[in-house]
């Protein structure tokens, strides 16, 4: 089954690693054919759900990421 939305909850630290993995992704990794467009999967082994991204997801999702980490950053620096 496949959703157009979905949400996840990650700690900052998680985040992080989240974005690293997205950074490691290659050409060669997008070879899922989902619906005439290639698609990657980033699961972690013990789950059952993961995510299936299109290079532009990756793009889009990594500059979101780096957004809320500035943010989370900003705000620990303003008020704490």
């Amino acid at each position: 089954m496949t959703y157009k939305c979905c949400c996840a909850s990650f700690t900052a630290p998680a985040l992080d690693h989240f974005r690293q993995i997205l950074g490691y992704l290659k050409e060669g990794d997008f070879h899922y054919d989902l619906m005439g467009e290639p698609r990657a999967i980033v699961k972690n082994p013990n789950a059952n759900i993961g995510f299936c991204l299109s290079i532009e997801d990756v793009t889009s999702l990594t500059l979101s990421i780096n957004e809320a980490l500035t943010l989370f950053e900003a705000f620990h620096i303003l008020y704490e």
